[in-house]
């Protein structure tokens, strides 16, 4: 009898300096479209690409978790958090197929990190532990480098259903809406004592003012 495949596993990680609903609102709509039920979150340790947050690890982990208890199906990994130097998502990916070899993975994206993908650390490696989602805006058509054009033209696939056969090795474009917030205008607002309605959960942004984050 032949084994039936199991569900695939969506995860998405970040720095999450503060998470908001342009973190988990594109990747709750993407996973819609696949059929994901189960994504986790990871926040990570120190970015790869990005200055070191003036908040602390386990300060960002705390407000993700706050973050997540408004979305069905999200859970929350300190994965990255365990781990010493920067956090690559290839090695995160490797401990998760280590940890389950026979689940189809998918990572999530924003169509932004697609267009410098190959600048990622072993990014060719990163198709062979997993699908790969990128949440793209409607009819937004970028110009690709050579690297990604290749990576569509050997992983693209327009069927949901094959995330769900396959363990990995695919590329997937998911259409959702814009969410026109950032980390970086939360903080510039935030000390500047502006109002935040809309763009993060009511929860997260008590535990900010509760903790005086992000103030001069």
């Amino acid at each position: 009898m032949k084994q039936l495949a199991l569900p695939p596993i969506g995860v998405f990680g970040g720095t999450f300096n503060p998470p908001h609903y342009g973190h988990f609102c594109p990747v709750q709509d993407a996973a819609r479209q696949v059929g994901i039920k189960r994504i986790m979150v990871v926040p990570c340790q120190i970015p790869p690409h990005k200055a070191k947050p003036e908040t602390s690890a386990a300060t960002r982990l705390t407000m993700v978790r706050l973050a997540a208890e408004h979305f069905n199906g999200f859970e929350v990994s300190d994965i990255e958090l365990k781990r010493a130097g920067k956090s690559y998502t290839v090695d995160t990916l490797e401990q998760l197929r280590n940890d389950m070899p026979d689940t189809p993975i998918c990572f999530f994206m924003g169509l932004d990190s697609l267009l410098h993908f190959d600048s990622w650390h072993r990014w060719q490696d990163i198709p062979k532990l997993s699908h790969i989602v990128v949440c793209a805006r409607p009819g937004w058509q970028p110009d690709y480098n050579t690297n990604i054009q290749r990576l569509l033209e050997q992983r693209l696939t327009e069927a949901p259903a094959q995330l769900h056969r396959d363990k990995c090795g695919c590329l997937f474009f998911a259409s959702v809406a814009p969410y026109h917030v950032s980390s970086t205008e939360i903080r510039q607002r935030l000390e500047k004592q502006q109002n935040l309605h809309g763009m993060m959960p009511d929860n997260v942004h008590a535990y900010i003012n509760e903790h005086r984050l992000y103030r001069p």
